[in-house]
């Protein structure tokens, strides 16, 4: 009897059904070759583990079906057999290429771990750029509009804040300058500043200090 790799893997992360590990155990008492595939599934099982936390979860109902023995286990499997996100890096890349290669359940536990948290992050990082776009726009709008002196508030869904022009000049490129103050209320937390913002286009003011040293000279308004 052929033993499967699939049996191999299930073998070493100790899920395989009882019957199934028993004609393994005979199998491998008379193959040093599938002795040999055993100590490598099981060393790249703890590769895996000791590069990446472990995660804490359910198993798959994917991996769930392959464990039952399901008829249509392959074409699950190979439907579980995602790419790794590009800035994950070359580690993460090999960890899915190994899982790939071996089929082991807890490869591919820790790929699923790892696409949930890169998932996070992302959502985290969308939600922030949203945030920093209306700081953004909304302070273009009371630069463009404000005198100086007035504070205006504003608000764009769960973000708001404050913005007072401080002074008005023109600098050495002939852009006109804001000096401004302002505080900011949003999703990751409140802080205040200030800085010095130039016109750089129609309702498009460029935030110059504290970013990018200031504006050279100027002539005040």
């Amino acid at each position: 009897m052929t033993i499967d790799t699939d049996w191999i893997a299930g073998y070493a992360d100790g899920v395989l059904e009882p019957e199934r590990r028993r004609l393994v155990d005979a199998a491998l008492a008379r193959d040093p070759a599938l002795a040999l595939a055993l100590r490598r599934e099981r060393d790249m099982t703890a590769r895996l583990a000791a590069a990446f936390p472990p995660v804490e979860e359910p198993l798959p109902p994917a991996l769930a079906g392959l464990l039952a023995g399901d008829a249509a286990a392959p074409a699950i499997m190979a439907g579980r057999r995602r790419p790794a996100r590009l800035w994950l890096g070359p580690i993460a890349a090999a960890a899915v290429l190994l899982a790939v290669a071996g089929g082991g359940w807890t490869a591919l536990r820790v790929i699923d771990g790892l696409e949930e948290r890169v998932a996070r992050i992302e959502t985290a990082e969308q939600i922030r750029l949203a945030t920093q776009t209306a700081i953004d726009a909304r302070r273009a709008e009371v630069l463009e509009q404000a005198p100086n002196g007035v504070e205006t508030p504003w608000r764009d869904g769960a973000t708001a804040g404050r913005v007072r022009p401080v002074s008005t000049f023109i600098d050495a490129s002939g852009r006109f300058c804001r000096e401004f103050t302002e505080a900011v209320e949003g999703p990751d937390g409140s802080r205040t500043g200030g800085g010095i913002a130039c016109r750089v286009g129609q309702h498009d003011w460029r935030l110059w200090w504290p970013d990018n040293g200031g504006p050279a000279g100027g002539q005040a308004l």
